[in-house]
């Protein structure tokens, strides 16, 4: 992007800079590591030493911190999250002496680095197993090969627009984070999700919140149908699918996309879901990624024969479970790796343990 020299010089990374996530995964945060000659934009914070405080135990603690749910407390979850300079200057941190600091982050440096590797493999992984289903979505709705379907028949590419009967925007209910909630036993009670139940698998987590499908307030609750397909339409996560196969409701990161009869819902999803880049591509980059309604109905999708989609939905769906099989089994194991890594940093930068005496470490 076009800077000013003024602006170059105020907002210039350097090598050792501590750059935190200011919204998104707010709190995550990285020491730059590379050339001068790059700025940094509004949605980044950037932390700099004073009186000698070593920067890498700083970024120990948000690692600390981000692994529990204080985010979530600070900021609020409802919309979208903000860590704002004001909320992370105020954030409380144990502060010893930089000597112990550099011991810290000397130690985490060390015990870290092979956890590190094994879950950077791990993760790989996982990319790989999502490489491998998006090729196969992107095959099979490319008009390639269906198994019991002809493969030279044409498909008919159409804006989406031509094959919906409706489409909702979601909205936080009269109150925000702090109003009056819903139990899931209350009647006519619906979950209420946000972009963070939704998976790169297209699937739903538990929803954290219940919503009266009365609505009620100044602002009422937005119904989403069951049959719909989810798209992400605001925020870092942009253009992530999922269908939906029951009545819910959601926040206003979330667009609901009700297919007509004329398409078989689940494989528009799988078709919005295997194109979640060229979604996220065309949307413009400001401060929050947004691609608006108008431009997602003018999406081209495919609308072949019913029989074709629901043959193509069935195949995806198999071809899905087996890999989230395997990609469950990776999961499981690269949480466990997580969850230790972090006991270890809270433990050290908490004090619970003396860097200085523990195993595999050589302090000066």
């Amino acid at each position: 992007m076009w800077a000013s020299p003024r602006e170059l010089k105020r907002f210039a990374v350097s090598n050792g800079d501590l750059l935190i996530c200011e919204g998104g995964d707010v709190g995550r945060a990285a020491i730059y590591a590379g050339p001068d000659g790059f700025i940094f934009q509004n949605s980044v914070h950037r932390v700099r030493s004073a009186s000698g405080n070593d920067l890498r135990y700083f970024r120990y603690v948000l690692e600390a911190v981000h692994g529990t749910e204080w985010f979530d407390v600070l900021c609020n979850k409802a919309t979208i999250r903000h860590l704002t300079s004001e909320k992370l200057a105020d954030l409380p941190i144990p502060l010893p002496e930089p000597t112990e600091q550099r011991r810290i982050a000397d130690f985490l440096d060390a015990e870290t680095s092979t956890v590190d590797r094994l879950l950077a493999s791990r993760r790989r992984q996982l990319i790989l197993l999502g490489e491998r289903l998006s090729a196969r979505v992107m095959e099979v709705t490319g008009r390639l090969t269906v198994r019991g379907v002809a493969a030279s028949q044409e498909w008919q590419r159409l804006p989406l627009r031509r094959v919906v009967a409706s489409i909702k925007t979601g909205s936080t209910p009269s109150g925000g984070a702090d109003g009056t909630w819903a139990t899931p036993d209350d009647p006519g009670a619906l979950p209420w999700y946000t972009p963070s139940e939704m998976d790169e698998w297209m699937n739903l987590a538990p929803p954290e919140r219940f919503v009266d499908s009365g609505g009620g307030g100044e602002r009422g609750t937005t119904r989403f149908e069951s049959g719909a397909v989810l798209v992400v339409c605001v925020g870092e996560s942009i253009g992530k699918t999922v269908f939906l196969d029951h009545a819910a409701s959601g926040n206003q990161q979330l667009t609901a996309v009700k297919p007509s009869d004329r398409v078989d819902g689940k494989f528009l999803a799988w078709q919005l879901w295997g194109a979640s880049q060229e979604i996220r591509d065309s949307s413009p980059y400001t401060r929050v990624r947004i691609i608006n309604g108008g431009d997602l109905l003018a999406f081209p999708v495919a609308a072949p024969p019913r029989l074709v989609q629901v043959a193509v939905r069935k195949e995806l769906d198999i071809e899905a479970g087996k890999l989230t099989t395997l990609r469950d089994s990776i999961a499981r194991f690269t949480a466990g790796l997580a969850e230790r890594r972090h006991a270890l940093i809270t433990a050290a930068v908490t004090g619970q343990i003396d860097v200085t005496t523990a195993r595999g470490v050589e302090v000066p």
